[in-house]
């Protein structure tokens, strides 16, 4: 399930493998329709079409949101900024009481920030 990392240390592969052994036990354990990781995948990526219609696409809302607080604050904020308070934001809730949406927005607001990043 997991790709194993190349590393020249023959040691640093024994211990990668030794990694990899333990997460694919986990997964192979876990029940996969409860994995928030898949969880956050579905919401990303098979439901953006909903999101769009409900809220616009991520980005051009994220750019939105930038342009709104810097008027707000008489500072110049970007959408980067935007993301990392949102997943700030998102932890610190998280940090208060857990709430599997708290990690599940989380998770999809590091995606679009990777998204912006990555400029796609």
């Amino acid at each position: 399930m997991v790709r194993t990392l190349q590393r020249n240390d023959r040691g640093d592969k024994k211990k990668i493998r030794g990694i990899e052994a333990i997460i694919n036990k986990c997964l192979i354990k876990q029940d996969m329709s409860k994995n928030i990781l898949l969880e956050a995948n579905k919401i990303i990526n098979e439901r953006s079409q909903e999101k769009e219609r409900m809220y616009g696409p991520m980005q051009e809302c994220m750019q939105r949101c930038a342009d709104i607080a810097s008027l707000i604050t008489q500072k110049e904020i970007t959408s980067r900024d935007v993301h990392i308070v949102m997943i700030a934001m998102k932890f610190a809730r998280e940090a208060y009481s857990h709430k599997e949406d708290n990690l599940l927005d989380a998770a999809a607001y590091i995606a679009s920030l990777n998204e912006l990043e990555e400029g796609e």
